[in-house]
C-alpha cells in the first residue's frame, strides 16, 4: 500500500482533484480504500493507524469491524468542523461512515459462508458425502413434517462457496428430489478443518 502511493505520487505529482469533483474524489477513494482495509482485517493484519483502534473496538465491543472502523473514524472526521469548511467536513463525516458500510460489504464478500439443511431419504450417503469427500462438519436433527408427520432426519453443514458448488452438483445427481434450504452465514467460530482432523486422529 505505501508502495503504491509513492508510485502514484510520483506519476500524479498535481494534487488538484482528478475529477474536479470532491465528492467523486470521496466515493473512489472510499471503494480504493476499503478494499485494502477489507484484504487486510480478513488476514488478521491492518494498515496501522486507526484501523488499530477499530480493531479493538471490534474485539472488546462484538462489532462488525467495518462499523468498527466508522465509530473510530467519526472522532477525527468530526474534527473537520473546527478546521475546515462545512461542505468538507459533512462530506468527511458522510465518507467516514460510507467507509464502514463498504468495509463490511467487502469482508463478508471474500470469504462467504452457506448454511445448508437438507432433508432427503439418501441422508447416510449425503452425509458421508459432506464427512469425508468435502472434509466438512455437520449436525443431524430430527424433524417432523407438519403435513405428513413423518419424522426425518435433516442435516446441517456450514460450507465454503467453493464446497456450496460441489455439494449443491452431488445433490442434483444423487437425490433431484431432496428437500434443500440454503442461509447465507457472515460469521463463523469453529475449530479450522486441519486441526479437527488432527484431533480426529488422536482420538
Amino acid at each position: 500500500f505505501t508502495g503504491s502511493m509513492g508510485v502514484l505520487e510520483g506519476l500524479f505529482p498535481n494534487p488538484a482533484s482528478i475529477m474536479e469533483d470532491v465528492f467523486l474524489d470521496m466515493l473512489c477513494y472510499i471503494f480504493l480504500m476499503s478494499a485494502c482495509q477489507a484484504i487486510m482485517f480478513d488476514r488478521g493484519a491492518s494498515l496501522g493507524g486507526l484501523d488499530i483502534v477499530a480493531k479493538i473496538l471490534s474485539k472488546l465491543m462484538h462489532m462488525d469491524v467495518g462499523k468498527a472502523v466508522s465509530a473510530a473514524g467519526l472522532f477525527v472526521a468530526a474534527s473537520a468542523f473546527l478546521v475546515a469548511d462545512t461542505k468538507t467536513a459533512i462530506i468527511s463525516v458522510l465518507g467516514t461512515y460510507l467507509n464502514g458500510i463498504v468495509v463490511d460489504h467487502f469482508i463478508f464478500g471474500i470469504n462467504p459462508k452457506k448454511r445448508g439443511c437438507i432433508i432427503s431419504k439418501k441422508e447416510p450417503e449425503i452425509l458421508d458425502f459432506i464427512l469425508n469427500t468435502l472434509q466438512s462438519g455437520a449436525s443431524l436433527v430430527e424433524t417432523i413434517g407438519g403435513y405428513t408427520g413423518n419424522t426425518f432426519r435433516e442435516i446441517i453443514t456450514i460450507v465454503d462457496k467453493n464446497e456450496y458448488r460441489i455439494l449443491m452438483t452431488y445433490l442434483e445427481k444423487t437425490d433431484p428430489n431432496a428437500f434443500v434450504t440454503i442461509y447465507s452465514v457472515h460469521e463463523v467460530h469453529y475449530l479450522p478443518k486441519p486441526r479437527r482432523q488432527l484431533v480426529k486422529n488422536m482420538k
